[in-house]
């Protein structure tokens, strides 16, 4: 994968992460309400379809698959969010404080600039160097990346 893809890559991660986490309790929702548990866990091992045991009805092998699809469609969103945390934890706090003003509260790069009382030129040589610190620890864990990627986009197609 080339630079600018890796670039793309990192954007998605962190522009995603707020709906990942909410899509990640609606699906943990959802697996709940159809196995009928109380309490799901993070370990969701037990929940895994090759361990239960169904019999019956077209119906309830449906019900079999689709819980499936919610566990892996979890797992992957999961894996996203761990990704993109493990990025965001390398990062210095005034860093760390710009990513959250960009991406999680979507403040424009103006709004950032007035708020930080910092000019555009030294908001955008910061987030470059963000960027490119964000492109190094990315290419460490390149491996892991690309797997839980091609994942998820399986997951969504």
């Amino acid at each position: 994968m080339d630079k600018k893809r890796k670039k793309k890559r990192i954007s998605e991660l962190f522009g995603n992460y707020q709906i990942n986490k909410r899509e990640i309790k609606l699906l943990t929702y959802m697996i709940e309400n159809e196995l009928g548990q109380k309490d799901v866990r993070e370990d969701i091992s037990e929940y895994e379809p090759n361990n239960q045991k169904y019999t019956g009805s077209q119906h309830e092998i449906e019900d079999e698959i689709d819980v499936r699809q919610c566990i892996a469609i979890r797992k992957s969103l999961q894996r996203e969010v761990a990704l993109r945390e493990l990025l965001f934890s390398k990062l210095s706090k005034k860093e760390q404080e710009l990513v959250v003003l960009r991406y999680d509260k979507n403040m424009t790069s103006l709004e950032i600039t007035d708020k930080l009382f910092i000019s555009e030129s030294t908001y955008f040589r910061r987030f470059q160097k963000i960027n490119n610190r964000l492109l190094i620890y990315y290419e460490q864990f390149e491996d892991v990346f690309n797997q839980e990627y091609s994942l998820s986009k399986n997951n969504k197609q």
